[in-house]
């Protein structure tokens, strides 16, 4: 493989920010700015619609293709495959962010041997899932030809069984945060951090698009019987629906539905919350990784005991606390735990912000990416054939000390309530 310098590496997904922000996007810009000083990198998706575009963001060469909107979460465009096989002619490395047919049949039919094939395959196919007799072939034609497969906790493994056959080939590489960033604040932030404080003194926040399996209408019907108020970012094909929900429960007093944010005023909202809620009820929400924003800026989470990563980041006791998915009553009185007590919620908040800075720091991660692209073929650190621990297994030794002098048992706290949680 040539020189570090010039090695090629296209990322190809359906989206990328500004466009969509959160969740497989926000991945892809996390590891192209991690990687961009070690190669030349390249980024292929779809506009939501429109003609070509092509851009240079932070040195990261972004080629948006045509498109004429989406169906069942995929562009509608010809022309994305022959767009990214171009790309990839000259490539090193592939990384396909999976579910996407249309680059898993570049992946599958259009690389040559030289050319390494990373799958990161973040879910199964949901919203195609009448395709599946028809994708399924294709999918596992794409996985015998790559060369590594990325998944970001082992829990996953069990959810993902088109990977089974494919063991051998997977590394767990858990998704990272800038915490700096997140918890950056300036006397203008500190402002907004105030005003949000005397606005709402009990403040909830849920992140992510308004979509079923986010839960949003769990959280909403949730909020029927907690003294606080919820603030909702995002836009989605539910927005109406909650909307009406909130408005037919009678809550439009305690819930605003804010759209999607600029990263200032999010990062603003999330650090002045009292709770952070992440209600999510399928197996589509396979990691989470917006709760792992919330905890780097030191803010309890709620999440929900799904059977993948998502209990796993942020665990029940000790960054935050889980509930089961689609249970209002069980996520109402999580929430108001944590309102009830702020010396419990800053306890939590603290220690999440703990687990952020050791356990998914974007040093460690770019480090464990950047192998995973130019090791030779076959196995390599972080398979789990050599048993890595993923990220809710803590290597021992490694900063364990000091999380664990921060966190107590949630169910067992019975310290008194403070005062006020300072800015």
């Amino acid at each position: 493989m040539s020189a570090a310098r010039r090695i090629k590496v296209v990322q190809a997904y359906k989206v990328y920010p500004p466009d969509v922000e959160g969740g497989i996007p926000s991945v892809i810009r996390n590891i192209v700015n991690a990687l961009s000083d070690k190669c030349e990198c390249h980024v292929v998706v779809a506009r939501t619609a429109g003609r070509y575009v092509k851009e240079i963001i932070n040195g990261v060469k972004v080629h948006r293709i045509a498109s004429l909107g989406t169906l069942w979460s995929l562009p509608i465009s010809l022309s994305c495959p022959f767009a990214l096989f171009r790309q990839v002619r000259d490539a090193d490395v592939l990384a396909l962010h999976e579910p996407y047919p249309l680059g898993s049949i570049v992946a599958a039919f259009g690389l040559k041997r030289s050319t390494r094939l990373v799958v990161h395959w973040h879910s199964n196919i949901v919203k195609q899932r009448v395709l599946l007799p028809l994708l399924r072939p294709l999918q596992e034609r794409m996985l015998k030809r790559a060369d590594a497969i990325v998944i970001a906790d082992g829990s996953l493994m069990e959810e993902f069984q088109a990977l089974a056959p494919h063991r051998d080939k997977v590394r767990i590489i858990p998704f990272s945060v800038d915490v700096q960033r997140w918890s950056w604040r300036d006397q203008d932030q500190l402002g907004a951090i105030a005003a949000l404080r005397r606005l709402h003194p009990r403040l909830i926040v849920g992140v992510g698009r308004l979509v079923g399996y986010k839960g949003f209408s769990v959280l909403v019907e949730a909020m029927a019987s907690v003294d606080g108020h919820l603030v909702l970012c995002g836009a989605g094909p539910d927005d109406r629906e909650l909307l009406r929900q909130i408005r037919e429960r009678g809550l439009s007093d305690r819930i605003t539905l804010a759209g999607s944010l600029p990263f200032k005023q999010l990062r603003s909202l999330i650090q002045a919350a009292d709770v952070f809620v992440l209600p999510s009820v399928t197996t589509a929400e396979t990691f989470g990784l917006v709760q792992l924003e919330a905890m780097a800026c030191g803010v309890p989470v709620v999440n929900t005991l799904l059977p993948t990563a998502v209990p796993h980041i942020c665990r029940d006791g000790f960054e935050g606390l889980s509930v089961p998915p689609g249970d209002a009553g069980a996520l109402a009185t999580a929430i108001k735990m944590l309102l009830d007590d702020p010396m419990l919620a800053s306890r939590l908040g603290k220690a999440g912000r703990v687990r952020a800075q050791t356990c998914f720091t974007t040093e460690k991660f770019a480090e464990r990416i950047w192998h995973c692209y130019v090791s030779e073929r076959g196995g390599s650190e972080g398979s789990i054939a050599r048993g890595d621990a993923g990220p809710h297994e803590l290597v021992p030794g490694e900063a364990a000390a000091s999380a664990m002098s921060l966190v107590v048992d949630a169910r067992h706290d019975r310290s008194p309530p403070a005062e006020a949680r300072s800015a």
